[in-house]
């Protein structure tokens, strides 16, 4: 048989990250979780960084994402 290639999880995405302090923990929660699920697909610490900024793409986050690039 052909090895299959193996996809993401189909579960929602982390939520966008605007800066706020007060959700930041559940937002790292949420991505660290993420990734874990998904460990074949993010399984370097670039992907893992990419992926991250991307979720950063509200507020002052989206300014501090767009700077790491």
């Amino acid at each position: 048989t052909m090895a299959s290639k193996a996809s993401e999880l189909k579960i929602s995405t982390p939520s966008a990250f605007d800066s706020n302090t007060d959700d930041a923990a559940q937002r790292m929660y949420s991505v660290i979780s993420y990734f874990e699920l998904n460990d074949h697909s993010y399984d370097t610490n670039k992907k893992k960084i990419i992926a991250a900024l991307s979720f950063m793409n509200k507020g002052m986050a989206a300014s501090w994402a767009e700077a790491f690039d």
